[in-house]
């Protein structure tokens, strides 16, 4: 029976990367007497934005199968078929409420680890909103920056590159609002994308929003937020 192995594809290993750089250069635009703060709270962020991602990549196993359990036995990898449960041929591994299949992070996403998957996508909106609000706060011309160092031939190389890498943020914040967006909606009438996509009946909505966005996210809403 094959293993349920993850590890972060090249992409998304230069995705985590991106991030780094963001939060580094962080230290060299901003001027003002907030530089550290914004710093520090950036390099928090990312803290538990590499979290989440290990939480992902490590947490979407199904139960193991077995004959007394009550449940149906997937007859590719042998592992238990609870309801909402799929087969991914990516992984060779069956997820409990099976979302999707991250290509990103190489992992699928569902019931033992969409939570994770979530504060993911929703850590790292925070993250790129911080950036671009702190990059056109501070270090744009005629924003509240105290007292620049003067321009230099690297810092005007680096100028450019932050304005490059502001422009790749923004693009990527739409995308990530998109993905946020969808995932709330989802949640909130108890449905996984991969329902959404083959338009099952919508039978585990309870009507009630709270009681469908726990089913995912945790029955204490105080730990909604905390990886």
């Amino acid at each position: 029976m094959p293993g349920y192995e993850t590890v972060l594809k090249p992409v998304g290993v230069i995705s985590l990367m991106m991030v780094g750089v963001v939060c580094s250069s962080m230290v060299y635009t901003v001027h003002s007497e907030w530089r550290w703060l914004h710093s520090s709270m950036l390099m928090l962020e990312f803290g538990v934005i590499v979290r989440c991602v290990w939480l992902v990549c490590n947490g979407a196993k199904a139960p193991e199968w077995s004959e007394t359990c009550g449940m149906k036995q997937c007859d590719k990898c042998g592992l238990s078929r609870e309801q909402r449960t799929h087969h991914c041929t990516a992984c060779a591994s069956c997820t409990v409420r099976y979302d999707h299949h991250c290509k990103v992070l190489g992992s699928c996403v569902g019931g033992p680890n969409y939570k994770a998957f979530f504060l993911f996508i929703a850590y790292t909106f925070v993250f790129v909103l911080h950036f671009l609000c702190t990059v056109a706060l501070y270090a744009l011309p005629g924003g509240r920056g105290s007292n620049p160092p003067p321009l230099t031939l690297p810092r005007f190389f680096f100028g450019i590159f932050t304005v490059a890498i502001a422009f790749v943020a923004s693009i990527f914040l739409i995308y990530l609002m998109d993905t946020l967006t969808h995932c709330l909606g989802t949640m909130s009438r108890n449905r996984t994308t991969h329902e959404d996509k083959y338009r099952t009946p919508e039978i585990f909505d309870t009507g009630n929003i709270t009681k469908n966005i726990k089913v995912f996210l945790g029955g204490s809403t105080a730990k909604w937020f905390i990886p």
